[in-house]
């Protein structure tokens, strides 16, 4: 089976980074890829755990999104004072 595979996909590259990782690594970053992860808003829409989906900020539903937002303008004020 391994190499109908790998004939059927001929431009398949084992050089890439994901490759590169080890299993928990790539198990995380595909779990974060398909929104199957343990933010508010995966658990509360999906398995409606928790009273809500809001992030621990108040601001809006905890995802990937709102959380690189978050850090991002956190660095930005500590670094610069912004609001």
């Amino acid at each position: 089976m391994k190499e109908r595979w790998k004939t059927r996909h001929p431009h398949h590259s084992t050089q890439d980074g994901i490759h590169q990782m080890e299993r928990k690594g790539q198990t995380s970053l595909f779990r974060l890829r398909n929104d199957q992860n343990r933010l508010k808003a995966h658990l509360y829409k999906t398995y409606n755990i928790g009273h809500t989906d809001l992030c621990s900020c108040g601001e809006a539903a905890e995802t990937l999104e709102h959380k690189e937002t978050a850090r991002i303008k956190e660095c930005l004020n500590s670094r610069f004072g912004a609001s």
